[in-house]
């Protein structure tokens, strides 16, 4: 009986990380209406489909405070890595030429080669880095790395951004007046986000940042459930929590990574 329910609380904090995602997607994609796409990626979506990784470990770490959180935790961030590498752009490709339909997806070679390489470099910094136990510094290194490269990209975009200042003011006069829906309080408990904080109204870079903000705060609701969940299937069945952490809430994590991956395929953006 335990086990029925630690599947269906996995299956319905999943779904609950879903539905926040399409409100997320709706925030980012505003506050980043005056980024390129490989700029806007790399930085907001990037950060906002990898909340549920950094909450999950912070359950583990929190919760968990022994060596099994520090595994819980490492087993989600590389079962993450893993899914995002292999079976994201694997469906992304393969429902965006089917489900849609489409004849092709346009592939930006320069933004794979500077991701690639910059992954590359990260990697062999990390491993020569790293001893026989982890030190704070560690994390700081990778961290500024980040700050460099996330910097780096914004400093470059920034080049471009005389010439697309008149073409972005007119994405703004576009927006359609959106249908008559339930109230809030209703939109909220179906997780209709984006109406739920919005309204009927315009969307703005000020509720841009209120609906992010909420979104987030369900996925991390979200993933404290889902550790708490898979941390009952672990017991039950007798495994340790790493390898639970690894497939199951690795792939249950990466939900946003998905869907936000899905939508740009079928913009036909990779």
């Amino acid at each position: 009986m335990e086990i029925i329910i630690a599947l269906t609380m996995v299956v319905f904090t999943t779904w609950i990380i879903a539905k926040a995602c399409d409100g997320f997607e709706i925030a980012a994609d505003h506050l980043g209406r005056n980024m390129t796409d490989g700029v806007k990626g790399a930085t907001i979506n990037a950060i906002g489909s990898s909340m549920p990784e950094l909450f999950v470990t912070f359950v583990f770490l929190f919760f968990y405070a022994n060596t099994t959180g520090f595994a819980g935790g490492i087993g989600t961030t590389a079962g993450s890595a893993v899914f995002n590498t292999m079976v994201i752009p694997a469906l992304s490709i393969l429902i965006a030429l089917k489900m849609f339909r489409l004849s092709s997806i346009n592939v930006s070679k320069k933004v794979i080669l500077r991701d690639g390489l910059t992954l590359i470099a990260v990697e062999f910094i990390l491993i020569i880095t790293i001893g026989e136990k982890l030190e704070w510094w560690h994390g700081m290194i990778l961290m500024l790395l980040y700050v460099g490269y996330a910097g780096y990209m914004l400093f470059a975009m920034r080049k471009n951004t005389h010439k697309e200042d008149a073409s972005n003011a007119d994405e703004e006069e576009e927006d359609e007046e959106e249908e008559i829906k339930s109230n809030r309080v209703i939109s909220l408990l179906k997780l209709d986000l984006e109406y739920a904080v919005i309204g009927g109204n315009k969307l703005t870079t000020s509720n841009s940042w209120q609906l992010l903000t909420v979104a987030t705060i369900f996925i991390m609701i979200a993933c404290f459930f889902l550790v708490e969940a898979a941390e009952l299937f672990a017991s039950e069945i007798g495994i340790a929590s790493y390898f639970v952490a690894v497939i199951i809430i690795a792939a249950a994590s990466s939900v946003p990574d998905t869907i936000l991956s899905m939508k740009d395929a079928k913009k036909r953006k990779l």
